[in-house]
């Protein structure tokens, strides 16, 4: 008498085996923010911009992480400054975490990437330059040119409840137009 597999629903389904004696499988793959927009609809994008009349260091975007229960997870950035003149190493872009927003800017809402979602982001955003405190922890610097830079972080940029990130520029240039656009997702703690 063989042994047989079958599955716990009561269908009757059973296990099939291969030539090489292996149970047979199935296995999807796909990036971990298609599947948590498509089974949780809990994936945003947040864009920040700022056009600006002067030199310095210009916030394009603060996020911070305002849901008791879900961490946020950024696993796409994509930064651009078309209105660069020059490439020099007085001008770039740089993320960090651990300021505070005061004042100013504009606040946004992240747009849900599934639009059969009802969720919204649970975040406090905003763009155009806000005024923001404490030190500012850099992780990351880009140098940009006219094209546009992205980065895919996978998922390893993760905030916990009142963490914070900013994106900045700095520059010499005294005018110009600098962008920001960062996919972030809402994910439920694992058991601890």
């Amino acid at each position: 008498m063989a042994l047989q597999i079958e599955d716990g629903t009561g269908k009757g389904y059973r296990a099939g085996v291969t030539i090489e004696n292996q149970l047979m499988t199935q296995a999807e793959i796909h990036e971990l923010q298609h599947h948590i927009s498509r089974t949780k609809g809990q994936v945003y994008q947040a864009i920040g911009t700022h056009t600006f009349s002067s030199s310095g260091t210009k916030i394009l975007l603060h996020i911070k992480n305002n849901d008791p229960a879900r961490l946020m997870v950024v696993s796409y950035m994509r930064i651009q400054f078309p209105d660069s003149t020059a490439v020099v190493s007085t001008t770039f872009f740089d993320c960090g975490f651990n300021t505070l927003y005061s004042s100013n800017g504009i606040i946004i809402t992240p747009v849900n990437m599934n639009a059969s979602s009802g969720n919204v982001a649970t975040v406090i955003a905003y763009d155009d330059n806000p005024t923001v405190s404490g030190a500012f922890t850099e992780f990351d610097r880009w140098y940009p040119d006219e094209s546009m830079q992205t980065f895919n972080k996978h998922g390893s940029l993760i905030l916990g409840l009142g963490d914070t990130i900013a994106w900045r520029l700095t520059t010499d240039q005294t005018s110009g137009f600098a962008y920001c656009r960062v996919t972030l997702m809402m994910l439920d703690k694992a058991n601890e």
